[in-house]
């Protein structure tokens, strides 16, 4: 799924869809990321820092903070 498709759906879930299927949602485009931009999930690793700033992981780490809020 290409970058700008998954930041369209990523808006479509969070203006349409409620717990606890929002969240379901989010996970798929998180596995997404994943799987086909190489993304993954790095807290406090200063050897990954370059890595958070490409536009897949800004939208990754954007969208696992999402599944925190409403």
């Amino acid at each position: 799924m290409k970058l700008d498709r998954i930041e369209s759906r990523f808006e479509e879930i969070k203006r349409d869809y409620r717990e606890p299927q929002r969240t379901d949602e989010l996970v798929l485009l998180m596995n997404a990321l994943e799987a086909e931009h190489g993304t993954f999930k790095v807290w406090n690793d200063e050897s990954a820092a370059p890595d958070l700033t490409t536009p897949e992981m800004r939208l990754y780490r954007e969208i696992s903070n999402a599944r925190w809020s409403e």
